[in-house]
């Protein structure tokens, strides 16, 4: 519903990301920015048919060229959907990651591939997040704004590392 209002605003959109100021879309705005065709691919239900709500370890591939996510390697966050499946659509997997617009992938507590219990939603490439081919347009389902304060990570995890992709937002806005 919200991706249909916002298309109302289309025009004005499009200028806004071509001009390359940053777009994020967390959660839900990763699905409007899918469905507005500003990131390929689509969401769907996750593949347990159930909701999940829990940390998760990321990590950025080599070749991700988003300024967004400057500075981020690897990195824990919390999730918290249902419909938070990517699904990758024509050109796979493998032409998102020879692009460089996968942004963030779910990984395992060592930063090894996924396997059962670690992989949250059953996402094509394990993919927690894209860019768009500029890096200023980036779509994540895991939720950076659940950890940028002390006291928001459990142990183990660093406290506000969410707070760095806010940081590179403003550092990009300002040019």
């Amino acid at each position: 519903l919200w991706a249909h209002q916002l298309d109302a605003l289309r025009d004005d959109l499009d200028r806004f990301v071509a001009s390359g100021r940053p777009v994020i879309g967390i959660c839900n705005g990763f699905q409007a920015l899918t469905r507005l065709g500003l990131l390929p691919g689509a969401l769907a239900p996750n593949a347990s048919g159930r909701f999940v709500c829990r940390w998760v370890w990321l990590q950025r591939p080599e070749n991700a060229r988003s300024p967004l996510l400057a500075g981020i390697d690897w990195i824990a966050l919390p999730v918290a959907h249902g419909e938070g499946r990517f699904v990758a659509g024509p050109g796979g997997v493998a032409e998102l990651s020879r692009r460089g617009l996968i942004g963030l992938t779910y990984c395992g507590a060592d930063g090894s591939a996924l396997g059962g219990a670690d992989d949250p939603n059953g996402s094509d490439g394990a993919i927690a997040a894209l860019t768009n081919d500029a890096g200023n347009v980036l779509g994540l389902m895991p939720h950076p704004e659940r950890c940028v304060g002390p006291g928001q990570a459990p142990a183990g995890r660093d406290d506000g590392a969410g707070l760095a992709i806010f940081r590179n937002a403003v550092a990009l806005a300002r040019g």
